[in-house]
């Protein structure tokens, strides 16, 4: 009988502690948790929030944002289809896009037995290669570099018996020939052109 009086006495002296003292210690606890002690401090829902609590915590925003300036000790590399070539070696970085290494040159294409055609710029025969080989020259026949190769040089080689006639495209001019006129590659001979805009060719 003592020892049940003494339970409930006990009882009661915690209830009245708790309805005392509860409120304050846990206005204590919650300020333990606050932002000056390196959490967040969120309040109950909303995006204001949230937004609160990424500056606190100083994360970057989901979504497209500007948070993120620099990255570091990925150990994944990042695929083509999100900014990055999936691999995590220079060669294979140059393979995977298709890029050309240092030293290396670039492949170009060959045309032989090429026939000029023709006697006008809009009648001759259209180069598609970057080396060509014009075997069958007419008097007066030519060909014309497509507007395509600009910033190419195109390799024109006449195996003809006659002068071969070279246009550049439509409304484009060879050094200072004039728009439209053709340059001559003598028979047995070899020249270069190359577009440096819609508008300027040069040869060599």
């Amino acid at each position: 009988m003592r020892k049940t009086r003494w339970l409930v006495a006990l009882a009661a002296a915690a209830v009245a502690w708790s309805v005392a003292e509860g409120p304050s210690s846990f206005a204590q606890a919650v300020g333990a948790l606050q932002a000056p002690n390196n959490l967040s401090e969120i309040a109950a829902g909303g995006t204001t929030a949230e937004s609160a609590a990424r500056v606190n915590l100083g994360a970057a925003a989901r979504g497209a944002n500007g948070d993120i300036t620099s990255l570091t000790g990925l150990t994944t590399a990042l695929p083509i289809g999100e900014g990055g070539t999936g691999a995590t070696t220079a060669s294979a970085a140059l393979a995977a896009i298709g890029g050309i290494g240092a030293g290396t040159m670039i492949p170009t294409t060959t045309a032989s037995a090429v026939s000029a055609a023709g006697t006008t710029q809009g009648t001759a025969t259209s180069l598609t290669a970057q080396d060509n080989e014009v075997g069958s020259v007419t008097a007066g026949s030519g060909v014309i570099v497509p507007a395509a190769d600009l910033g190419d040089w195109i390799t024109v080689v006449n195996e003809g018996a006659n002068s071969l006639l070279v246009y550049p495209p439509s409304g484009a001019q060879w050094n200072a020939l004039g728009s439209n006129v053709a340059g001559v590659v003598v028979a047995g001979g070899v020249a270069q052109f190359k577009l440096f805009s819609a508008t300027q060719g040069y040869t060599r």
